[in-house]
């Protein structure tokens, strides 16, 4: 019988973080020797920041003898040797946590200027006052186009959902406004990673004038009224193909 009794035994599993230097080879190399060791691989996370990388992963110790431990922890010391990399073990007990509520992702994207700590600290701030826990931030662009952009991966509780997720949204636009950026809230699964078409006005939207007015302009003729009446009439009842026509 192991260390937490026959029951124990068979929920323990081994967290085994690896970190150090980017490499392509890091890994393949790492799965490699859990296959060696045939473990059981329950999750895994990676992520890098700038040229440094940490994988995490979670494995399944379910051999009561704790053979396959010893293995696995073998295998994975021999791998991170070879790479140069470094590792840390921690053995824990496999709990079923409760995760209540839902998850949303929130998307920020702001002029490199004014996208500061000052800034995320706010939007960290906003979020933790309407019970918002975050689960990851993710970095989306670092700034070579001139934007920075970062995705919340944000948990909000059952209770009172809607309301709070309507105050959340209205505070973190303000503070999108304030910084002269965007931040575009929905609900986390598979369709909010789909390509989707966006569609929008353009006057007075994505610019401060009427399209109107710089297609006229650029076009070197005088504004027509005959035009303009029919674009705008067109706004408030949708375009009809035969009316374009």
């Amino acid at each position: 019988m192991g260390e937490y009794g026959e029951q124990g035994e068979r929920e323990r599993r081994l967290i085994a973080t690896i970190s150090g230097k980017r490499t392509s080879a890091g890994l393949p190399s790492v799965l490699e020797a859990l296959e060696k060791a045939k473990a059981a691989l329950v999750d895994i996370r990676q992520f890098i920041v700038q040229d440094e990388f940490t994988l995490t992963l979670v494995i399944e110790l379910s051999d009561e003898e704790g053979q396959r431990e010893t293995d696995i922890v073998k295998e994975l010391l021999l791998c991170a040797h070879a790479m140069k990399l470094f590792v840390e073990f921690d053995v824990v007990q496999n709990r079923v946590v409760s995760e209540p509520g839902q998850v949303f992702v929130i998307t920020m994207i702001s002029p490199v200027g004014t996208a500061s700590s000052a800034f995320l600290v706010d939007i960290c701030q906003v979020i933790a006052t309407y019970n918002g826990n975050i689960e990851t931030i993710t970095s989306l662009s670092r700034g070579s186009n001139g934007f920075i952009s970062y995705e919340f991966s944000v948990r909000l509780p059952e209770e009172d959902l809607f309301r709070q997720l309507e105050k959340m949204r209205e505070g973190l636009l303000l503070l999108g406004k304030r910084a002269r950026g965007d931040i575009a809230i929905q609900r986390s699964g598979l369709l909010q990673r789909a390509k989707r078409m966006v569609v929008f006005d353009l006057s007075y939207t994505l610019i401060s004038s009427d399209a109107n007015d710089i297609l006229f302009k650029s076009a070197g003729v005088e504004e027509s009224e005959e035009v303009t009446k029919f674009a705008r009439s067109t706004r408030s009842r949708g375009l009809n193909r035969r009316e374009y026509s």
